[in-house]
């Protein structure tokens, strides 16, 4: 996709329920930061995310054909070994309408496999240790949804509706959720215990995105 205008953003939302780049540059500051000690309280994890999500073009361009203003309430780092299988979800279809989307940035040699139309089920899962849902094979089978692989030799930008099952099969990713302005009203702030942050975090506010944080221990 070239042109991110948001009838296009819509499209591909409503048909794939995913959009992704392939992008060497990005995905090379995300292997080197995946040597540095993860605390997404701490300024420099601040900074990047600041730097690698806010301050991107495309995902201020789809989070604004998606949503009038999408807040930050989450984001983590995986690490996974090729063959890796778990099939995991952040929501799930039994909520009708997109309230969510994950943003996530991958490192080189990385892949990503998400099960379509998987938004539209109303899957069940049980929280796993990752802090993700589970969703087991069985149900993803017997639904129908195909699986949809997403190589990214050099790494790149995947954003999809948070409501889809996916597996992440292989390579370091950071993984961001974003939220509605509907749903934030619905859900708890997430809690940043360094209240130093809390400086640096309103920085990443604009017109558009936001953050739903509170701080302090």
């Amino acid at each position: 996709m070239d042109v991110l205008t948001r009838d296009n953003v819509l499209e591909r939302f409503s048909k794939e329920s995913c959009i992704y780049f392939e992008d060497a540059a990005l995905g090379n500051r995300v292997k080197a930061r995946s040597k540095v000690r993860f605390r997404p309280d701490d300024v420099d994890c601040l900074d990047f995310l600041k730097e690698n999500v806010f301050e991107d073009e495309r995902v201020q361009n789809i989070l604004r054909a998606l949503f009038p203003w999408a807040a930050l309430i989450w984001y983590d780092i995986y690490l996974r070994a090729a063959g890796s299988t778990e099939n995991n979800a952040v929501l799930t279809g039994q909520i009708k309408d997109m309230t969510a989307v994950v943003v996530q940035l991958w490192g080189p040699r990385s892949k990503l496999i998400i099960y379509k139309n998987s938004h539209l089920q109303p899957f069940r899962g049980a929280t796993g240790s990752s802090g993700l849902l589970e969703i087991a094979p069985a149900q993803v089978r017997h639904a129908g949804c195909d699986p949809v692989e997403i190589y990214l030799e050099h790494g790149g930008l995947v954003i999809f509706d948070a409501r889809s099952v996916f597996t992440l099969a292989e390579g370091f990713v950071m993984q961001h959720l974003f939220i509605s302005r509907e749903q934030a009203q619905a859900w708890p702030r997430h809690l940043l215990p360094n209240k130093d942050a809390e400086t640096k975090v309103r920085e990443l506010n604009t017109p558009g995105m936001g953050t739903h944080f509170t701080f302090g221990r």
